[in-house]
């Protein structure tokens, strides 16, 4: 998917990528030991060609422990939501998306500025 991203630039100016990780991908799959925040390498990869990255996991959308699949996609859904809205009322991406990623995701960064929060 990372080679894709150049394309999305072009024709977007700004790409911002989000993923989902879960810990129980990395018991079952050497793809996701050795990249960050457990996601695979080649999610890590396209994450890290975006201008902006953000991971969401169980534990940063919800206190409540062991959520069933539609819970976790109802809430992945609204966090993607409020960060987009976030962005599209602020004067400029970076400032939409720093207030925005701080309070629902996992972990977030920008590949340019070298911003990364975890």
């Amino acid at each position: 998917m990372a080679h894709l991203i150049p394309s999305l630039k072009r024709a977007y100016g700004t790409v911002v990528g989000v993923d989902y990780t879960d810990l129980y991908f990395s018991d079952a799959d050497r793809a996701y030991y050795d990249a960050p925040y457990c996601t695979s390498q080649e999610s890590w990869r396209t994450l890290m060609a975006c201008d902006f990255w953000a991971v969401a996991s169980d534990a940063s959308l919800s206190y409540e422990p062991n959520l069933c699949f539609e819970a976790r996609a109802t809430l992945f859904t609204e966090a993607v939501n409020q960060l987009a809205h976030h962005i599209a009322v602020a004067p400029e991406v970076e400032a939409g998306f720093l207030q925005g990623a701080q309070k629902r995701f996992l972990g977030y960064g920008s590949r340019d500025s070298g911003l990364e929060n975890d």
